[in-house]
Protein backbone atom coordinates (compact mmCIF):
# COMPACT_ATOMS: atom_id res chain seq x y z
CA UNK A 1 0.00 0.00 0.00
CA UNK A 2 1.43 2.94 -0.87
CA UNK A 3 1.68 5.78 1.76
CA UNK A 4 1.52 10.22 1.54
CA UNK A 5 3.95 12.19 3.79
CA UNK A 6 3.37 15.40 4.87
CA UNK A 7 6.13 17.26 4.88
CA UNK A 8 7.27 20.48 6.54
CA UNK A 9 7.58 23.09 4.02
CA UNK A 10 11.35 23.51 4.48
CA UNK A 11 12.08 20.05 3.90
CA UNK A 12 9.14 19.56 0.59
CA UNK A 13 11.81 22.68 -1.17
CA UNK A 14 14.56 20.91 -0.16
CA UNK A 15 12.99 17.74 -1.85
CA UNK A 16 11.73 19.09 -4.73
CA UNK A 17 14.81 21.15 -5.15
CA UNK A 18 16.52 17.40 -5.27
CA UNK A 19 13.98 15.43 -7.20
CA UNK A 20 14.55 18.30 -10.13
CA UNK A 21 18.38 17.93 -9.65
CA UNK A 22 17.62 14.44 -10.32
CA UNK A 23 15.34 14.63 -13.22
CA UNK A 24 17.65 16.45 -14.83
CA UNK A 25 20.41 14.03 -14.39
CA UNK A 26 18.35 11.11 -15.56
CA UNK A 27 16.91 13.38 -18.66
CA UNK A 28 20.69 14.94 -19.73
CA UNK A 29 22.17 10.80 -19.26
CA UNK A 30 19.35 9.80 -21.70
CA UNK A 31 19.95 12.71 -24.10
CA UNK A 32 23.98 11.59 -24.29
CA UNK A 33 23.30 8.27 -24.01
CA UNK A 34 24.87 7.18 -28.63
CA UNK A 35 21.97 5.13 -30.39
CA UNK A 36 23.14 2.06 -31.08
CA UNK A 37 23.98 1.71 -34.78
CA UNK A 38 21.25 -0.65 -37.27
CA UNK A 39 22.24 -3.75 -38.20
CA UNK A 40 21.71 -2.35 -41.54
CA UNK A 41 24.31 0.50 -40.99
CA UNK A 42 26.44 -2.21 -39.60
CA UNK A 43 27.15 -3.80 -42.25
CA UNK A 44 26.75 -1.29 -44.98
CA UNK A 45 29.53 0.81 -43.53
CA UNK A 46 32.30 -2.23 -43.60
CA UNK A 47 31.16 -3.05 -47.23
CA UNK A 48 30.28 0.60 -48.73
CA UNK A 49 27.28 -0.98 -50.01
CA UNK A 50 23.93 0.72 -49.76
CA UNK A 51 21.40 -2.28 -47.84
CA UNK A 52 17.68 -2.67 -47.43
CA UNK A 53 16.40 -2.85 -43.96
CA UNK A 54 17.97 -6.15 -42.62
CA UNK A 55 17.02 -4.92 -38.61
CA UNK A 56 13.79 -7.15 -38.70
CA UNK A 57 14.87 -10.02 -39.38
CA UNK A 58 16.16 -11.43 -35.99
CA UNK A 59 19.67 -11.55 -34.96
CA UNK A 60 22.59 -10.96 -37.93
CA UNK A 61 25.12 -13.83 -37.48
CA UNK A 62 26.74 -12.32 -40.76
CA UNK A 63 25.89 -11.07 -44.24
CA UNK A 64 26.79 -12.37 -47.75
CA UNK A 65 26.37 -10.30 -50.76
CA UNK A 66 26.92 -9.65 -54.38
CA UNK A 67 26.75 -6.05 -56.25
CA UNK A 68 26.90 -5.04 -59.46
CA UNK A 69 27.28 -1.18 -59.86
CA UNK A 70 26.20 0.36 -63.08
CA UNK A 71 28.51 2.78 -64.48
CA UNK A 72 27.73 5.75 -66.59
CA UNK A 73 30.88 5.53 -68.57
CA UNK A 74 33.25 2.48 -68.72
CA UNK A 75 32.30 -1.18 -67.90
CA UNK A 76 30.13 -1.82 -64.95
CA UNK A 77 31.55 -3.27 -61.68
CA UNK A 78 31.31 -6.40 -59.70
CA UNK A 79 31.60 -6.69 -56.07
CA UNK A 80 31.07 -9.81 -53.82
CA UNK A 81 31.69 -9.73 -50.05
CA UNK A 82 30.46 -11.25 -46.45
CA UNK A 83 30.73 -10.12 -43.08
CA UNK A 84 30.21 -12.35 -40.22
CA UNK A 85 28.94 -10.40 -37.01
CA UNK A 86 29.44 -6.88 -36.66
CA UNK A 87 33.21 -7.01 -35.39
CA UNK A 88 34.07 -9.30 -38.33
CA UNK A 89 34.84 -13.01 -37.43
CA UNK A 90 37.58 -15.25 -39.23
CA UNK A 91 34.55 -17.77 -41.30
CA UNK A 92 37.49 -20.16 -42.31
CA UNK A 93 37.18 -20.32 -46.60
CA UNK A 94 34.54 -18.35 -47.92
CA UNK A 95 33.17 -18.16 -51.21
CA UNK A 96 30.59 -17.95 -53.98
CA UNK A 97 29.42 -20.04 -57.08
CA UNK A 98 33.12 -21.31 -56.08
CA UNK A 99 34.75 -18.55 -56.32
CA UNK A 100 36.79 -17.90 -52.66
CA UNK A 101 36.55 -14.65 -51.53
CA UNK A 102 39.79 -13.41 -49.97
CA UNK A 103 40.20 -11.59 -46.30
CA UNK A 104 40.62 -7.90 -45.68
CA UNK A 105 41.10 -5.70 -42.48
CA UNK A 106 38.60 -2.51 -43.40
CA UNK A 107 38.55 -0.27 -40.50
CA UNK A 108 39.65 -2.91 -38.30
CA UNK A 109 37.13 -5.15 -39.56
CA UNK A 110 37.57 -8.53 -41.38
CA UNK A 111 35.67 -8.49 -44.35
CA UNK A 112 35.72 -11.13 -47.00
CA UNK A 113 36.13 -9.56 -50.84
CA UNK A 114 36.26 -10.72 -54.24
CA UNK A 115 38.98 -8.02 -54.76
CA UNK A 116 41.24 -8.00 -51.82
CA UNK A 117 39.27 -5.21 -50.93
CA UNK A 118 36.36 -2.59 -51.51
CA UNK A 119 37.09 -1.58 -54.75
CA UNK A 120 34.57 -3.44 -57.50
CA UNK A 121 36.62 -5.56 -59.84
CA UNK A 122 35.00 -5.95 -63.87
CA UNK A 123 33.82 -9.83 -63.50
CA UNK A 124 33.70 -12.50 -61.30
CA UNK A 125 34.08 -15.72 -62.64
CA UNK A 126 30.39 -17.38 -62.65
CA UNK A 127 28.58 -14.72 -61.37
CA UNK A 128 25.96 -13.43 -63.40
CA UNK A 129 23.16 -10.94 -62.01
CA UNK A 130 20.41 -12.59 -64.59
CA UNK A 131 18.17 -14.48 -62.11
CA UNK A 132 21.19 -17.19 -61.83
CA UNK A 133 21.75 -18.70 -58.52
CA UNK A 134 24.40 -16.94 -56.34
CA UNK A 135 25.12 -20.16 -53.78
CA UNK A 136 27.57 -18.73 -50.87
CA UNK A 137 29.34 -21.30 -48.24
CA UNK A 138 31.21 -20.70 -45.57
CA UNK A 139 33.95 -23.66 -44.40
CA UNK A 140 33.29 -22.73 -39.96
CA UNK A 141 35.70 -21.50 -37.82
CA UNK A 142 36.12 -19.28 -34.69
CA UNK A 143 32.53 -19.44 -33.28
CA UNK A 144 30.82 -19.08 -36.86
CA UNK A 145 29.25 -22.25 -38.23
CA UNK A 146 29.26 -23.68 -41.57
CA UNK A 147 26.83 -22.19 -43.87
CA UNK A 148 25.16 -22.60 -46.92
CA UNK A 149 22.89 -20.01 -48.33
CA UNK A 150 21.42 -19.20 -52.17
CA UNK A 151 20.01 -16.52 -53.66
CA UNK A 152 18.89 -16.06 -57.20
CA UNK A 153 20.50 -12.66 -58.58
CA UNK A 154 18.61 -9.64 -58.93
CA UNK A 155 18.39 -9.31 -62.87
CA UNK A 156 20.10 -6.35 -65.33
CA UNK A 157 17.88 -3.13 -65.92
CA UNK A 158 18.18 0.28 -67.41
CA UNK A 159 17.51 3.29 -65.61
CA UNK A 160 15.61 5.67 -67.77
CA UNK A 161 14.72 8.68 -66.00
CA UNK A 162 16.13 10.54 -63.86
CA UNK A 163 19.28 10.79 -66.66
CA UNK A 164 22.54 11.92 -65.39
CA UNK A 165 22.91 15.37 -63.97
CA UNK A 166 18.80 16.01 -64.30
CA UNK A 167 17.37 19.21 -62.94
CA UNK A 168 14.00 18.33 -61.55
CA UNK A 169 11.42 20.90 -60.54
CA UNK A 170 10.00 20.07 -56.50
CA UNK A 171 6.60 21.24 -58.16
CA UNK A 172 6.55 18.75 -61.48
CA UNK A 173 7.48 15.73 -58.82
CA UNK A 174 10.50 13.34 -59.39
CA UNK A 175 9.39 10.61 -61.53
CA UNK A 176 11.51 7.36 -61.53
CA UNK A 177 11.52 5.29 -64.26
CA UNK A 178 13.28 1.68 -64.45
CA UNK A 179 13.46 -1.29 -67.15
CA UNK A 180 12.13 -4.55 -65.94
CA UNK A 181 9.51 -3.98 -64.07
CA UNK A 182 6.30 -5.95 -63.44
CA UNK A 183 3.83 -6.76 -61.63
CA UNK A 184 4.57 -10.43 -60.27
CA UNK A 185 8.06 -9.64 -60.11
CA UNK A 186 9.84 -11.00 -56.72
CA UNK A 187 12.44 -8.37 -56.79
CA UNK A 188 12.25 -5.23 -55.25
CA UNK A 189 13.84 -1.68 -55.83
CA UNK A 190 15.37 0.92 -52.74
CA UNK A 191 15.98 4.05 -53.76
CA UNK A 192 17.98 6.57 -51.74
CA UNK A 193 17.82 10.43 -52.55
CA UNK A 194 20.39 12.40 -50.26
CA UNK A 195 20.95 16.00 -50.53
CA UNK A 196 24.05 17.27 -50.76
CA UNK A 197 23.42 21.05 -48.55
CA UNK A 198 24.31 21.47 -45.29
CA UNK A 199 21.32 19.62 -43.38
CA UNK A 200 22.61 16.40 -44.93
CA UNK A 201 18.58 15.34 -45.51
CA UNK A 202 17.70 11.85 -47.38
CA UNK A 203 14.33 10.27 -48.56
CA UNK A 204 14.53 6.44 -48.89
CA UNK A 205 11.58 4.51 -50.41
CA UNK A 206 11.96 0.41 -50.39
CA UNK A 207 9.16 -0.58 -52.84
CA UNK A 208 7.81 -3.12 -55.23
CA UNK A 209 9.77 -3.84 -58.67
CA UNK A 210 7.00 -2.23 -60.93
CA UNK A 211 9.16 -0.58 -63.09
CA UNK A 212 7.61 3.69 -61.89
CA UNK A 213 7.46 5.35 -58.89
CA UNK A 214 6.72 9.28 -58.29
CA UNK A 215 8.48 11.05 -55.52
CA UNK A 216 5.78 13.98 -54.39
CA UNK A 217 6.81 17.91 -53.53
CA UNK A 218 5.95 17.04 -49.89
CA UNK A 219 7.74 13.58 -50.33
CA UNK A 220 10.79 16.10 -51.04
CA UNK A 221 10.39 18.69 -48.26
CA UNK A 222 13.94 18.90 -46.98
CA UNK A 223 15.50 17.98 -50.28
CA UNK A 224 16.85 20.38 -52.35
CA UNK A 225 20.10 21.34 -54.76
CA UNK A 226 22.73 18.94 -55.81
CA UNK A 227 21.79 15.51 -54.51
CA UNK A 228 22.93 12.34 -54.95
CA UNK A 229 20.14 9.66 -56.53
CA UNK A 230 20.70 6.08 -55.96
CA UNK A 231 18.60 2.89 -56.99
CA UNK A 232 19.02 -0.10 -56.41
CA UNK A 233 17.19 -3.71 -57.53
CA UNK A 234 17.82 -6.39 -55.25
CA UNK A 235 17.11 -10.00 -54.14
CA UNK A 236 17.38 -11.18 -50.61
CA UNK A 237 16.97 -15.10 -49.06
CA UNK A 238 17.68 -15.81 -45.30
CA UNK A 239 18.93 -19.04 -43.33
CA UNK A 240 18.98 -19.56 -40.05
CA UNK A 241 21.46 -21.42 -38.35
CA UNK A 242 22.05 -22.48 -34.96
CA UNK A 243 19.86 -19.29 -33.98
CA UNK A 244 21.14 -16.54 -35.85
CA UNK A 245 20.13 -15.20 -39.37
CA UNK A 246 22.40 -15.29 -42.43
CA UNK A 247 21.28 -12.93 -44.96
CA UNK A 248 22.40 -13.57 -48.60
CA UNK A 249 21.60 -10.86 -51.28
CA UNK A 250 21.86 -9.90 -54.69
CA UNK A 251 21.92 -5.93 -55.43
CA UNK A 252 22.40 -4.32 -58.77
CA UNK A 253 22.70 -0.29 -58.34
CA UNK A 254 22.76 3.02 -60.30
CA UNK A 255 23.91 6.07 -58.37
CA UNK A 256 23.38 9.67 -60.78
CA UNK A 257 24.43 13.63 -58.93
CA UNK A 258 21.09 15.40 -59.98
CA UNK A 259 19.65 18.87 -59.04
CA UNK A 260 15.87 19.37 -57.67
CA UNK A 261 14.59 23.29 -57.62
CA UNK A 262 12.05 24.77 -55.87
Amino acid sequence: MSRVYDLPGSIMKQAFVLLASLSLVVITSCRDTPTAPSSSQIYGQTSGQPLPNIDNLGEIGGLFGTYLTKQTVGRDRELATAQFEADGLDGGIVGVNNFTLSKQLVGGTLLYTSAGGVNATNDIPDVDFDGSTHQFYAEGNNGVPEIDVSVESATDFELQQPTVFDVVNKADNLDVVWTGGSGTSDERVLIIISSQGTNNASVTKDIPNTGSYSFRANDLNDISGSVVFTLIKYRMATDVVQGKTYVALSEIIYQRSITIVE
